[in-house]
């Protein structure tokens, strides 16, 4: 319990909204892909008479998954118990296997944030490497470069850059990246390679 508490005092800052402008940059985001890759997580959620959602998630310690509370389940079936959550860690081939996945469960759901830690019920085969220089420490800048990783529509894996806006009143800042259904709750990471947040949803557009 005391490190899912020190996790998630962590995280309570670290989110990302996203837009739909578009953006660019001269980095290299390869060593940060390659040492993110097998922790970014293509999460499915079941429930019963409905069509499966899709969403991605950051690993940010054994096991432990960071992801968008949004992703989940709503609060109703949450608490009937009536529902799956599965995984998939780093896939990227073109048509994705279920039936390799692990279950997930349910760790912690922020009751103000929008962000939940999931866990899974089964040991990673993988040894656990955290995220290249874990939560940056910096303060992220307007048309600061950031690498949006995930799984749109539920699919392989997926990178874009995108520009950071100035902070927004409610903490939040925007990223023009393109997004799209799916990348809820995955990595959004600084050149150095430091986790700056989670994306919380995509525009209209990219939707």
């Amino acid at each position: 319990y005391s490190r899912l508490r020190l996790l998630t005092s962590a995280i309570c800052f670290v989110v990302v909204f996203a837009s739909s402008a578009a953006g660019g940059g001269e980095d290299s985001w390869v060593p940060v892909v390659e040492r993110n890759t097998n922790l970014t997580v293509l999460i499915r959620t079941s429930v019963q008479g409905k069509s499966p959602g899709f969403g991605s998630g950051i690993t940010i310690a054994a096991d432990y998954v960071l992801t968008a509370k949004h992703v989940l389940p709503d609060d109703s079936t949450r608490s009937n118990g009536n529902y799956l959550i599965d995984g998939l860690a780093g896939w990227s081939a073109p048509s994705t296997d279920f039936s390799l996945a692990r279950k997930l469960e349910i760790a912690y759901v922020s009751a103000r944030y929008d962000f939940a830690i999931l866990h899974f019920k089964s040991v990673s085969p993988n040894p656990f490497i955290g995220p290249q220089n874990a939560f940056a420490t910096t303060q992220i800048h307007q048309g600061q470069n950031v690498l949006v990783m995930g799984y749109p529509n539920g699919g392989n894996l997926i990178c874009t850059e995108g520009l950071a806006s100035g902070e927004a009143a409610d903490g939040k800042y925007a990223t023009s990246a393109s997004v799209g259904i799916g990348n809820s709750g995955g990595p959004v990471f600084g050149t150095s390679g430091g986790l700056l947040g989670i994306l919380l949803e995509g525009s209209g557009r990219d939707q």
